[in-house]
């Protein structure tokens, strides 16, 4: 894509600023610890020294928006970004001072400059892009999802591009429910970071299957621990 062509796309870059991002963190902390009765975190992953990861996570809830940032911040201390439809991110731009740019949803053409700026950060050591391939808030589920093409399409092109310090891919399951009281609990699962076979790359469409297998092992983990909870043994599980 020529910088011509580019420049006629719409597109919302990310602009971070430490420091507006080290007090946004405090907030998103802050506002968890008001809505939540609990927030339980299990993590399978610690990127390695330079590490460039893609992360994707199904979106059931508003909170979701925020857990990429706390996540980062407490584990994985990379420079983190993610995407925002463009008529969200002018609505809130400050969300581009902690590295959110904008996706035109039903736009090919700014889709494609979109991937292709997550494409570009991720060419760079310590660089994380988390993605929620379902494009939408959808209702939870453990299963069939409907992904959006640009995961896989991210997936392919970082894998075949990846130079010394290889593309590690992590699913990350989320669960909002009130079991257990009156507040919701947040049960978040950081999985292993997944291996993917040179032939799932020639078909992208079983390459979306497999991604959103793992996701669904991911979100199941989460479902199994937020149903254990030690402080409620004695009561009935529910079944999401």
């Amino acid at each position: 894509m020529s910088s011509s062509t580019k420049q006629n796309i719409p597109f919302l870059e990310a602009k971070e600023s430490p420091l507006f991002l080290w007090i946004f963190t405090r907030w998103c902390r802050f506002l968890l610890r008001r809505r939540f009765r609990k927030t339980d975190i299990h993590v399978h992953y610690k990127p390695t020294p330079g590490a460039r990861t893609i992360y994707y996570l199904n979106h059931h809830s508003w909170w979701d928006a925020l857990i990429p940032i706390l996540l980062n911040q407490r584990y994985f201390g990379q420079r983190a970004r993610g995407m925002m439809l463009e008529e969200q991110l002018r609505r809130f731009p400050m969300f581009r001072k902690v590295g959110v740019f904008s996706i035109r949803k039903g736009d090919p053409a700014s889709a494609l400059r979109s991937l292709r700026y997550s494409l570009d950060s991720l060419s760079k050591p310590n660089n994380g892009i988390y993605i929620f391939p379902e494009g939408k808030i959808c209702s939870f589920r453990v299963d069939g999802w409907i992904f959006e093409p640009g995961l896989a399409w991210l997936v392919q092109k970082s894998i075949r591009s990846q130079s010394t310090q290889p593309i590690q891919i992590v699913p990350i399951g989320i669960y909002t429910h009130c079991m257990w009281g009156s507040k919701p609990d947040l049960t978040i699962t950081v999985g292993n970071p997944l291996t993917i076979p040179e032939p799932l790359l020639q078909n992208r469409e079983t390459l979306t299957e497999h991604l959103k297998n793992a996701l669904s092992q991911t979100v199941r983990e989460s479902v199994a621990r937020a149903m254990q909870d030690p402080e409620n043994r004695a009561k009935p599980t529910l079944t999401p």
